[in-house]
């Protein structure tokens, strides 16, 4: 999630069912062996702006994934990554810029290249809620896999939340103050 600025040393070593990485904006430094052994990642969604990026070790990802796995990284900046030290080993890139779209007083955001969103915040007074699985954004179904931080806090009307099985992480104080909220 935001707010994240360093992945540490062997953090996710030996993780070889890990299939997708999201590294926030505020990343500033991923240690060696990060996700060493992780040979089962296709997707890296990288947050990290062009202006901001830094090198990484040729340690901290398994070379296997190197000419296989998706990179997505926001618009503009893939001519940056591509010639970073350690994110050029890279051979597929994708590029994209960040959107926000509200449904029903909902609001996703996700990156254009990608098919999944984030709901990131709600002005809803509704008791009874569902939260969408795919969110219909132009002619494109994008999947929604997490809750940002604080996205419902201090929603004291909120009383019963229906969360899709898509949604696969839920960000810090998500549902912070939700004083009706009954789980």
């Amino acid at each position: 999630p935001d707010g994240i600025r360093t992945i540490g040393v062997s953090a996710f070593q030996n993780c070889s069912k890990l299939k997708k990485v999201w590294l926030p904006s505020t990343l500033d430094s991923l240690g060696s062996l990060a996700f060493d052994k992780c040979t089962g990642i296709k997707e890296i969604y990288v947050n990290v702006p062009a202006a901001k990026l830094f090198a990484i070790n040729d340690n901290v990802f398994p070379t296997s994934i190197w000419p296989t796995a998706d990179v997505y990284v926001p618009e503009g900046a893939m001519a940056t990554y591509k010639n970073k030290d350690g994110w050029k080993r890279f051979e597929k890139y994708s590029e994209g810029k960040r959107e926000q779209v509200t449904v029903d007083d909902m609001t996703y955001e996700y990156l254009t290249v990608a098919k999944t969103a984030t709901l990131i915040s709600t002005t809803t007074e509704q008791a009874d809620l569902s939260i969408l699985g795919k969110v219909k954004i132009g002619n494109d179904s994008i999947l929604v896999t997490s809750i940002g931080k604080s996205a419902f806090s201090g929603r004291t009307s909120v009383v019963k939340l229906r969360i899709p099985e898509t949604v696969t992480s839920i960000g810090e104080s998500a549902f912070q103050n939700c004083s009706g909220l009954k789980i």
